[in-house]
């Protein structure tokens, strides 16, 4: 006799089934990805800047422009052209939600800056908001 047991039959579906609902989540929450991505390419940015600014010992900055897909980073005087990011490569709905510039001194300071600092970023699956710790310039995400 040639053919599949029952066992057989039940242990590939279930398989099967396991490996299905834990892809589901994926292919439901494109535009919170997108979000959680974008948030998290912001940071690494904001911490290239920190870096570049320590290590060239000049002031170098981020600027968000409100309703712009797009933030320039790295920029400061003397040097080269600032870096560009456009976050609608990544999903087309993805903007900025506010006018911030923080600008690193040559010890990695985000100044001036007292209080905490946010950038928000909008799109399909809600906002998410970057945020600058002043004097440490730490860097952290969070939902709104």
């Amino acid at each position: 006799m040639r053919g599949f047991t029952i066992l057989e039959l039940v242990i590939v579906i279930s398989i099967t089934s396991i490996i299905a609902l834990s892809a589901y989540p994926l292919l439901q929450s494109d535009g919170q990805m997108s979000l959680d991505t974008a948030a998290k390419m912001v940071k690494t940015d904001i911490l290239f800047t920190q870096r570049l600014a320590m290590s060239q010992g000049r002031s170098r900055s981020v600027t968000f422009v409100s309703g712009q897909s797009w933030y320039l980073y790295g920029s400061g005087a003397p040097g080269p052209e600032p870096l560009r990011r456009d976050l609608a490569r990544m999903d087309g709905s993805l903007v900025v939600g506010s006018d911030v510039t923080v600008t690193f001194n040559s010890l990695g300071e985000p100044s001036p800056m007292t209080t905490d600092t946010s950038i928000t970023i909008l799109g399909r699956g809600g906002s998410i908001s970057v945020t600058i710790t002043p004097y440490t310039g730490k860097t952290s995400v969070g939902n709104l």
